[in-house]
């Protein structure tokens, strides 16, 4: 595998690509019990214990609930707005991020005790229940996955090598048999470039000198999103989790921190910047509702509560909880790790 360089200019990220070498990887059929019957007692999803993470698929067929209490990844036929039982299995591992394709795979990177935050992967054609393999594997150094429009799994890896810090994305083809996907494509980010995170548009998004960019992963064109004159400080220690960023063809919704920036593909520049409390006037307005509630909904995880959630409430309580009863209603939090599809919005509210 050769190394990669790079060139940064301004208002512009080019991010060479890698040569592959694959590595024969030996298939051994590994299957995981989906055996809901047993699984799931008195029709109680992860037997009754506290949901911990939730994700969607691409375009909002599946949704799968992870337990990490119960030691459990429940799977749901959402497509019609019904939930449906798909699969329940049972895992010893540690999920630390997990995600479910159109075609029902299931992806999820286990921790290890060793790495923290980074982890391995394991896959599941849920189809099956057979285990699926990497021909292209870096071990025990993934940190972020997902599946983009075409089911095709995406992988972020991170790890230090020769104390230099290597990070890697790595896109699969799932168009393959015998349980082994391939590496189509291997692309390196520079050491000073902080990963964000990658949509299911092949969007991957990256900070850097105060600024965040778009980079396509299959055009390879980038385009600055948000722009230094904002005031965005860096350090070492930045949490780059504190970025939330939501898109489609049309939009990007970024939150960073209590700030709302909206960026318009078509104008190709930041239309809107508002802050939590001026965004009620977004999300009441009739035609930008509709094109935006979608795309910002999913920023507002884990917001404290404040005067935000009480003028947001005013006006989204029917739409969004309407099938709550009033003391039932979320207090302290928005619903934590919210998802959404075109047409509905997933959240966890105190662990259901």
């Amino acid at each position: 595998m050769s190394d990669a360089t790079v060139e940064i200019e301004i208002d512009k990220i080019n991010i060479n690509k890698i040569d592959i070498n694959n590595n024969g990887i030996d298939i051994n059929n590994d299957r995981i019990d989906n055996n809901i019957n047993n699984n799931i007692i008195n029709n109680k999803p992860h037997n009754g214990k506290p949901i911990t993470e939730i994700e969607t698929s691409p375009n909002g067929k599946y949704l799968v609930t992870y337990s990490e209490d119960d030691h459990s990844i429940v799977g749901w036929d959402v497509d019609k707005n019904q939930f449906k039982l798909e699969f329940s299995i049972k895992i010893s591992d540690q999920v630390g991020h997990i995600r479910i394709s159109d075609d029902k795979r299931l992806a999820y990177i286990y921790a290890t005790k060793k790495l923290g935050e980074s982890g391995k992967i394991k896959i599941y054609d849920m189809n099956n229940d057979q285990q699926i393999k990497l021909d292209c594997d870096f071990g025990d150094y993934y940190s972020y996955c997902t599946f983009n429009l075409k089911n095709e799994l995406i992988l972020y890896n991170n790890f230090n090598r020769d104390y230099v810090m290597r990070k890697i994305i790595l896109i699969y083809s799932t168009r393959t048999k015998n349980n082994k996907w391939k590496c189509k494509k291997l692309c390196e980010i520079p050491e000073d470039i902080e990963f964000i995170s990658i949509s299911k548009y092949d969007k991957l998004y990256l900070f850097s000198n105060n600024s965040i960019y778009e980079w396509d992963l299959f055009t390879e064109k980038s385009i600055k999103i948000f722009g230094n004159d904002e005031e965005m400080k860096y350090s070492y220690y930045y949490n780059t989790s504190d970025i939330r960023i939501s898109g489609n063809e049309k939009f990007i919704c970024m939150r960073i921190e209590n700030k709302i920036t909206i960026y318009s593909n078509e104008l190709e520049f930041s239309t809107t910047s508002v802050n939590v409390i001026q965004l009620r006037t977004l999300i009441i307005h009739p035609v930008l509702c509709p094109l935006l509630f979608h795309l910002l909904f999913p920023l507002f995880s884990n917001i404290p509560n404040n005067e935000f959630w009480d003028s947001i409430m005013k006006d989204c309580r029917e739409l969004c909880f309407g099938h709550l009863k009033q003391h039932e209603s979320p207090k302290e939090f928005l619903p934590n790790n919210i998802q959404s599809a075109s047409n509905c919005a997933f959240g966890i509210l105190d662990g259901d």
